[in-house]
């Protein structure tokens, strides 16, 4: 994603966050530990699955309240997204 390379993780997951907004109308808050400077070649790859996770969310689990929370510690970094859709049986 050339075009988020001189930002940090924390800049590219609000944006990614805010775009999500702006295409859907929902908001999304980003809540932020430990995010790194810049964005490892991984954490480029986490913000891909915070945008279809959002998008996955909002489209097909009714996704309701969706919010974002991301944690960076040793090397590694945690994002997690939830809303209060209806969920699914992750036993089926």
């Amino acid at each position: 994603m050339p075009e988020i390379e001189q930002l940090s993780l924390a800049e590219t997951l609000q944006r990614a966050a805010a775009d999500h907004q702006r295409k859907t109308g929902v908001a999304v808050p980003v809540t932020l530990r430990n995010a790194r400077k810049r964005p490892s070649a991984g954490e480029n790859h986490a913000v891909r699955v915070l945008q279809e996770s959002l998008a996955n969310g909002f489209r097909h689990g009714d996704g309701r309240n969706q919010r974002v929370s991301v944690t960076g510690s040793d090397g590694e970094v945690s994002v997690e997204v939830a809303d209060d859709g209806p969920g699914f049986d992750p036993t089926r």
